[in-house]
């Protein structure tokens, strides 16, 4: 054998040796497989064609990106029918519009909105934004059989446009679910949570039993009112005309627009320095006790003085003791004589806290209804229960009827018996 025969024998050893070191390597590692990219259908806003992040909720009602791989595989997508053209209302309801996970569901969410039949036609829950056009007829060819609609509004009757109720052929097939003030519909189970603006839970008291403490302390301004509407036409009784009247025998601090004080939130009024809190509603209507009881007054810590439900509507869901009814007086002098009574007698004035021996208050914000967190516990939550129980009843697809009569229940349920103030003046 010559040498140089044995020289290329060596050189053919060697790289052999290089191919099987190189393939000992590759075995070693775990395959790598290309994977393909998630499909963005849905995905983009339909007028801007912007792509919005994929977020998720955390404990602290904060939003943090996440990758797509760890979204769910499924997105219940919830459609709200508001014109585009209504920049303060979208600009209010919508400040999270995409898709977002749902911790603990098999599906997440994905908001959109906007007048397209089309996208309504493809979407999981309808809501129609109550001070939005329509037209019956049009909007329910587009409506699917396996679609959830949704009858919401923090309006009463008397600031919601009447379109809002179905027309009498359509009755018991619209509305799915109820997401308003309004208590007491036909079907208890269409409601999709609370509704209302606050609630008292009797199960958390926020003191102890033996609790002395003075909520009459560091209060050392009178009677406080914050609006922003103080047009009497758009009222029924001249709400701001009592409240001017009041202030003729007791000081009266009036924020923002209807007042001289400027309020950027409530956060900045002081009104933890009030003892009393004018929770005057624009609407006599049943069940409607908004923020102006729950929060500004309860939360805060001040007496509220209300007008607007009937009296046993309040009775039946505030603490005991922790309001003012003003109907319950002859006069306004009365009323503000019973004022001036409290302000000096601390005893008196504490008896309206002893509640929170009894329970706490939790106030709610109703346009947070639309926003991502709530959205997953009420509505799609309740949209997979509905169709697990569905899918056990083959057959017992059909929508129940929520309320059979609409004007009783909603139209009806406000009253106009109110000319002037809503006690007379002395």
């Amino acid at each position: 054998m010559t040498m140089e025969l044995k020289r290329k024998i060596c050189f053919f050893i060697l790289f052999l040796g290089i191919q099987a070191i190189w393939i000992a390597i590759l075995l070693s590692h775990p395959q790598v497989m290309s994977v393909p990219m998630p499909k963005l259908n849905n995905f983009f806003n339909h007028d801007d064609g912007v792509i919005h992040s994929l977020v998720v909720r955390r404990a602290d009602n904060t939003f943090n990106e996440s990758e797509v791989g760890t979204n769910p595989s499924c997105y219940k997508v919830v459609y709200t029918w508001l014109d585009e053209r209504d920049t303060f209302h979208v600009n209010l309801i919508f400040k999270q519009v995409g898709r977002f996970s749902c911790p603990g569901l098999s599906c997440g969410v994905q908001i959109e909105h906007g007048r397209n039949l089309t996208d309504l036609a493809a979407s999981d829950v309808v809501f129609l934004f109550y001070k939005s056009d329509w037209d019956w007829h049009e909007l329910l060819e587009h409506q699917s059989k396996r679609q959830k609609w949704v009858f919401w509004t923090s309006e009463s009757p008397r600031h919601t446009h009447h379109r809002v109720i179905p027309l009498p052929e359509y009755t018991n097939t619209t509305y799915d679910y109820i997401m308003t003030y309004r208590k007491g519909a036909t079907n208890k189970d269409a409601y999709l949570s609370e509704g209302g603006y606050g609630h008292f839970d009797r199960k958390t008291p926020s003191v102890q039993k033996n609790d002395t403490g003075n909520w009459a302390a560091d209060k050392t301004r009178m009677v406080a009112w914050v609006s922003t509407n103080c047009n009497p036409s758009t009222l029924s009784y001249d709400r701001t005309g009592f409240v001017n009247a009041l202030s003729r025998y007791v000081s009266v601090d009036k924020y923002g627009p209807c007042g001289w004080h400027p309020c950027k939130d409530l956060g900045t009024c002081g009104l933890q320095t009030y003892r009393f809190y004018l929770a005057l509603e624009n609407s006599e209507c049943e069940d409607y006790i908004t923020e102006k009881f729950w929060y500004n007054s309860l939360t805060l810590g001040l007496v509220p003085i209300v007008f607007g439900a009937p009296k046993e509507d309040y009775l039946k869901v505030a603490p005991p003791n922790s309001f003012i009814f003003v109907q319950d007086f002859p006069s306004i002098a009365k009323l503000a004589a019973y004022l001036v009574e409290l302000s000096e007698n601390d005893d008196l004035y504490n008896q309206y806290f002893e509640w929170k021996k009894e329970g706490s208050v939790t106030s709610h914000i109703q346009f947070s209804n639309l926003e991502p967190q709530s959205l997953c516990a009420s509505v799609v939550h309740r949209v997979l229960t509905d169709e697990e129980a569905e899918r056990d009843q083959i057959g017992n697809g059909e929508k129940k009827p929520m309320v059979n009569a609409w004007d009783k229940w909603w139209t009806n349920s406000c009253t106009s018996t109110v000319s002037g103030f809503p006690i007379p003046d002395q």
